[in-house]
């Protein structure tokens, strides 16, 4: 985009640094707080607040620990059933309790590779 899209207080990338707009053709370094003059037309991006970022990384832990949470409480179910299914009489009812209960761990499993 090129820098007389942006609207004062903006932040944006130009040239591999990050300035905010402050005026039509003036912007602040961000890292600096040093003052700089930038063509209408030059092109810049616009950068993602750290908020925004932070909202992010945020999200995916709570996803993360949503997960674990999840696979805690399936692993506690499963015990639980396999323990009422005790003796040689129940031995194809645990069998078939425990493939699905590997179905469930490859979905979350595969639910944990995704990328968030």
């Amino acid at each position: 985009m090129k820098f007389s899209q942006l609207t004062p207080g903006d932040t944006f990338l130009y040239k591999g640094v990050e300035y905010t707009k402050i005026g039509p053709l003036q912007a602040i370094d961000k890292t600096t707080g040093t003052e700089k003059m930038i063509m209408r037309a030059a092109s810049v991006e616009l950068a993602r607040s750290k908020t925004k970022m932070d909202e992010e990384a945020s999200g995916k832990n709570a996803l993360t620990s949503k997960l674990a949470v999840l696979e805690s409480i399936m692993t506690e179910y499963h015990q639980t059933c396999l323990g009422h299914l005790d003796g040689a009489d129940n031995e194809k009812k645990r069998v078939k309790m425990e493939e699905q209960f590997k179905k469930i761990e490859g979905a979350l499993g595969d639910l944990k590779k995704q990328p968030l």
